[in-house]
């Protein structure tokens, strides 16, 4: 699993770097002056952001972020990450959405669902909390939640301000929200803390709605 990882990391550079479009395109020598490509002849064209062939690929290395071993769920969600980082800011608003719908959410939902997590790991008091032990690769909430919630406030950093720091902070306060409100303690508290490093890194320059959204 491991090296099929590191080749879904090599087609994500393929897919980036444009080389797939200019593959699909010099594939179909009828292909009109100004006319998207298709894909195995299927009617409806690539948009400009190559969904269809994003789509798979972003979806399949979401399904091991969920695996049960830690060192395919570590691999996989770097892989991810990395590749949202890198060629994510070709997006639309619409595809980000698609993306945090369709690959972020359900990642999280193994978390929502984890049953081999304390449900609380902390006292009321926080002098009297221990920190949680991320070495437990057995729980997704414990070893793999924070680093989701990373890779998300990683992308809202990079992306503000620009044309969809909107939808990508929207959608992390969602996910943030939907976490924070689950009867996990653990969970709530990994997604406080995210909530916390979200706010310290939003640039100085963000737009004011950015901040009326975030303190809301």
């Amino acid at each position: 699993s491991l090296v099929a990882l590191e080749r879904l990391a090599t087609c994500a550079g393929e897919l980036g770097s444009g080389a797939v479009t200019a593959a699909l395109r010099s594939g179909d020598p009828g292909l009109a002056e100004g006319q998207q490509p298709t894909l195995h002849g299927r009617s409806a064209a690539i948009d400009d952001n190559l969904w269809q062939l994003w789509w798979p690929l972003l979806y399949g290395l979401a399904q091991l972020v969920g695996d049960h071993r830690f060192p395919v769920r570590a691999k996989a969600l770097a892989v991810l990450g990395s590749t949202l980082a890198k060629y994510g800011g070709g997006f639309s608003e619409e595809t980000w959405r698609l993306v945090f719908k369709g690959v972020v959410f359900p990642i999280m939902e193994s978390a929502w669902t984890d049953g081999s997590a304390p449900a609380q790991v902390h006292s009321a008091c926080p002098a009297h909390s221990p920190d949680i032990d991320t070495r437990d690769g057995s729980s997704f909430i414990t070893s793999t939640a924070g680093r989701v919630f990373d890779v998300c406030v990683d992308l809202v950093a990079a992306n503000t301000p620009g044309p969809c720091a909107h939808v990508l902070l929207h959608e992390t306060l969602s996910l943030l929200t939907e976490s924070i409100c689950q009867e996990i303690e653990t969970l709530a508290r990994i997604a406080c803390d995210a909530l916390h490093a979200l706010v310290l890194r939003m640039p100085p320059s963000s737009p004011p709605e950015l901040w009326a959204m975030l303190c809301d």
